[in-house]
């Protein structure tokens, strides 16, 4: 049986299960490899990361792909302003 796994972000900031900082990540976007890093608000040299198993840990981003997070859009509403 397959799993699967979501995470909800929003513009700049996306927090964990917890209340605390160590569950709060800033989002750091990289437009132009179409991805984002998370990095903790109270750490602020850890990053979320994946192992190779596909576990979530927390690591320091040394530029691997085992931090970057490729999203992907599954609804967007956008509101009637002017800009």
């Amino acid at each position: 049986m397959a799993s699967c796994s979501m995470i909800l972000l929003t513009l700049d900031f996306f927090q964990g299960n917890g209340g605390d900082k160590s569950c709060q990540f800033y989002v750091d976007k990289v437009r132009e490899g179409g991805y984002v890093t998370l990095q903790n608000v109270a750490k602020r040299n850890l990053y979320l990361g994946m192992t190779e198993d596909g576990k979530v840990k927390p690591t320091i981003d040394s530029g691997g792909a085992n931090t970057r997070f490729y999203p992907e859009v599954i609804e967007c509403e956008l509101k009637n302003e002017i800009f």
